[in-house]
């Protein structure tokens, strides 16, 4: 019993120290700081006898404190809750076509063979489809930089494009244009993809630049081109949109609950009403606030495992949905694919709210209010 204990242990303790580096290492520390974080926290638990869940808890969440002392505050501020920073989603447009094409090729290949058939039909139905996936890349990246209205419209933009995208397929005719490689499909996406990881982002000194040249625009427009630069802390142009973006970001980068946000957000609008401050003098960049905000605790955000669990509903309702209309006497292979795909989901959804009825169960006192 002894030793089975320990090897549990010993099993635990390296699953713990693999997390850990892992989650570091996805924040954008390098591997070799990472191992140094892990050596520690094991040296300290060798020291004090603790086991490492006992002494730090749950490594992603220890990864977020460590990350807070290890990781400058400016890429802290422009990453996000997946640890994306901002510079990453330039090319969301791209990658994710590439993705959608990805996962179309490699089905074509496997379903029709070599070589598919091109139909007016097929092809103007997937470069809609295609370009309905380029447009909701821009919609989550415009969200996690905090434009959650921006990110509305162009998210509403990407839904829209379903339609003709449907229509396409379904009414278009179905003659044939030629005959081409699947293999072609998934060059073709690796390609996209390969261009949309190497978009060229402008470095930091010409973003400032485009900033001051935003602002100072903006603000000759305001003060009728005088361009005094006097314009009272009262500008209430100004502190909406001071105000709007620090809920996107708390909603879209750092997923604060939505009651959290808006507390936060009327919080600092009271604080700058009677103060008569502008925000920017008051708090400061708002992506850095929000990241005060979140680091501090005053902002409560969702766990990483709720969000997985949110995923993973996602993942669920798509491939019910999927095979809601199967002729199920006779499944087709692509049918049989998401069929597994929805029954490990289930299976993982099912384990978890059990484990979470057990923990619950355990922490209750016996018996109920009797106490007994």
């Amino acid at each position: 019993m002894k030793d089975t204990t320990t090897a549990e242990a010993e099993a635990d303790r390296g699953d713990w120290e693999d997390e850990f580096t892992f989650a570091l290492t996805r924040r954008g520390l390098d591997r070799e700081t990472a191992t140094a974080c892990a050596k520690e926290a094991l040296a300290h638990c060798e020291e004090s006898g603790e086991s490492l869940r006992e002494a730090f808890g749950d490594p992603e969440e220890y990864a977020d404190t460590v990350a807070v002392s290890r990781i400058p505050v400016a890429t802290r501020a422009r990453t996000d809750y997946d640890d994306v920073t901002m510079d990453e989603y330039w090319g969301a447009p791209l990658t994710l076509p590439a993705v959608f094409l990805f996962l179309g090729g490699t089905m074509a290949w496997i379903g029709m063979g070599l070589w598919i058939e091109v139909t007016v039909a097929g092809l103007a139905g997937t470069v809609l489809i295609g370009v309905a996936f380029a447009v909701a890349g821009g919609a989550h990246s415009l969200r996690a930089a905090g434009f959650r209205r921006a990110s509305l419209v162009t998210g509403c933009a990407a839904l829209v494009l379903c339609v003709p995208a449907a229509v396409a397929l379904l009414e278009l005719p179905r003659s044939g244009l030629g005959r081409i490689p699947s293999p072609a499909l998934i060059a073709a996406a690796l390609l996209l993809n390969w261009f949309g990881e190497r978009l060229e982002r402008p470095d930091g000194a010409e973003r400032r630049a485009l900033g001051r040249l935003l602002r100072r625009t903006r603000h000759t427009r305001r003060s009728g081109g005088s361009g005094d630069d006097s314009a009272g802390p009262g500008d209430d142009r100004e502190v909406r949109r001071w105000l709007s973006r620090l809920y996107g970001l708390l909603r879209g980068r750092h997923r604060v609950r939505r009651d959290e946000a808006r507390r936060l957000v009327s919080d600092a609008r009271q604080h700058l009403e009677a103060s008569g401050a502008r925000p920017q003098e008051e708090f400061g960049d708002a992506e850095r606030y929000a990241l005060s905000l979140v680091e501090e605790g005053g902002a409560k955000r969702l766990t990483r495992k709720e969000l997985a669990t949110r995923r993973e509903w996602i993942i669920l309702g798509g491939a019910v949905l999927w095979l809601a209309d199967a002729d199920w006497p006779d499944l087709r292979w692509h049918q049989w694919g998401v069929l597994v795909l929805a029954v490990v989901e289930g299976a993982a959804l099912a384990r978890h709210y059990l484990a979470k009825s057990r923990a619950r169960t355990a922490t209750s006192p016996r018996g109920g209010p009797g106490g007994k």
